[in-house]
């Protein structure tokens, strides 16, 4: 056979490929949600999660969190803030942050009678914590693919942020993500935002200090055989106010849908949006990854039109009425599972919004940031939008000014609920950190004011 016989054959067969993987796109639910929202993780093997010591999280806690109804079982870290018994944890080394590779500590995983009282004794000191410690507690609902572990990065901001901003950290996976519950048809909009939503109830109960619920292994539960009904969780009225006091909710990239979705079921002190996007739709088109689909005249905009997924920040800051999404499991019906009867995603944030965005962010552009500080103040919402420079996508937590932002905005919207506490690198009066993001807020401003266009 002559080599361009050879060359044609394989020319085709990579045609076909990309033609079916085309048409599966546009017509089936499942094979869309798994390039959109990629629900593939490591095996535990690979990256263990299940054990917080190998991570480098020799503080952290393993916890699992019940959704509404029992259908699944969430998993996740509970990191502490320094304090007995536990001496500070310094901060990550930068060379572990980006370079794909995880360092996993020697810890030993030990198994056995003494091993179970240990957990259970760590259980109950830090649930004692939670609830009368008096320090913020942050949920944080990662980006899009991988687990709380992967990319290094996820493990890296959680150990961070609680060690320099003294803070309690929630990292937790939802369904179909991680060492969580799998689930038929894997994850959809609607179960992400009831699992934001039930560990947001499951964090709220801790902090007023409520009996953790008894939940089935996740290791041996099974799915269920169909996809029932999204629930809003049921929360106490001391777990609501413990959560207006001490919660903040803290979504990154495609997490900040699932971050609003849980501030609509339980409203917080405040809620963090970083490198988020206006809609689903939207971050495809501006996503490098779609470069060659828009190259094809018209090809990208009849793919954009079948998504199935919206997950509208916009919408969900400004208070109107969002795009429900258009499948369940087999893309036949429902909706979002906090939305209430207008179709308002809880009527808009009550709560103060912070957004971090890098200005020269490479995968969700500087636009997005504007547009949703835009609709959070066509909503009524308190916001703030801090520039967080030069660090790519995943890492804006270690640009200059995150950390003067994050805690000094953090201990206005937690004091202003009356927690009184003075958070770690606050700096200061209220409103200080303003004063140092200001001149950098300015800069990027102006240089997008010359730009001419915020589009996205």
């Amino acid at each position: 056979m002559h080599w361009w016989a050879v060359l044609l054959i394989v020319l085709g067969a990579v045609v076909f490929a990309a033609v079916a993987t085309v048409i599966a796109f546009a017509t089936i639910p499942r094979v869309q949600r798994l390039f959109l929202l990629a629900p593939l993780s490591p095996p535990t093997w690979v990256v263990p999660i299940h054990n917080p010591g190998r991570m480098g999280l020799p503080h952290a806690r393993l916890v699992a969190i019940p959704t509404a109804g029992g259908a699944a079982v969430l998993r996740g870290w509970h990191l502490p803030p320094p304090g007995p018994p536990f001496p500070p944890v310094p901060p990550s080394p930068p060379s572990t942050v980006g370079t794909g590779r995880h360092r996993p500590s020697a810890a030993k995983v030990v198994s056995g009678p003494a091993a179970v009282a240990e957990a259970a004794a760590l259980d109950a000191h830090l649930d004692m914590r939670l609830a009368t410690d008096g320090h913020p507690a942050v949920l944080y609902c990662h980006g899009h693919g991988g687990s709380r572990g992967t990319p290094p990065s996820r493990t890296a901001w959680a150990r961070d942020v609680a060690a320099r901003a003294g803070v309690h950290v929630l990292s937790w996976d939802p369904r179909g993500y991680g060492d969580t519950d799998a689930w038929p048809g894997g994850p959809t909009e609607a179960t992400l935002k009831e699992d934001g939503a039930a560990a947001a109830a499951w964090l709220a109960a801790r902090l007023a200090g409520e009996p953790r619920p008894e939940v089935g292994d996740a290791a041996t539960s099974a799915p269920a055989a169909s996809t029932p009904a999204p629930r809003p969780p049921t929360i106490s009225a001391a777990a609501a106010a413990a959560a207006r006091r001490r919660l903040v909710v803290y979504g990154h990239s495609a997490g900040g849908s699932v971050a609003l979705a849980a501030a609509s079921a339980v409203p917080p002190a405040g809620v963090v949006l970083s490198g988020a996007w206006t809609c689903l739709p939207d971050a495809a088109a501006a996503h490098p990854a779609t470069a060659p689909l828009r190259a094809v005249p018209g090809l990208f905009q009849a793919l954009q039109s079948r998504v199935v997924d919206h997950l509208d920040n916009e919408a969900a800051l400004a208070g109107v009425a969002a795009p429900t999404s258009h499948g369940g499991q087999d893309g036949s019906g429902g909706g979002d599972g906090v939305s209430d009867g207008g179709g308002r995603v809880g009527g808009g944030l009550a709560c103060p919004l912070l957004l971090l965005h890098n200005p020269a962010d490479p995968v969700m552009p500087y636009a997005h940031a504007l547009r949703l500080r835009a609709a959070a103040i066509a909503g009524g919402v308190p916001v703030a939008l801090v520039p967080t420079p030069g660090r790519g996508h995943k890492a804006g937590w270690r640009s200059a000014p995150f950390f003067p932002a994050f805690t000094g905005w953090l201990a206005e919207v937690t004091a202003a609920e009356g927690t009184g506490r003075e958070i770690k690198g606050g700096g200061g009066d209220k409103g200080g950190w303003r004063h140092l993001v200001a001149p950098l807020e300015e800069e990027v401003e102006s240089k997008v004011a010359e730009g001419g266009s915020t589009a996205v």
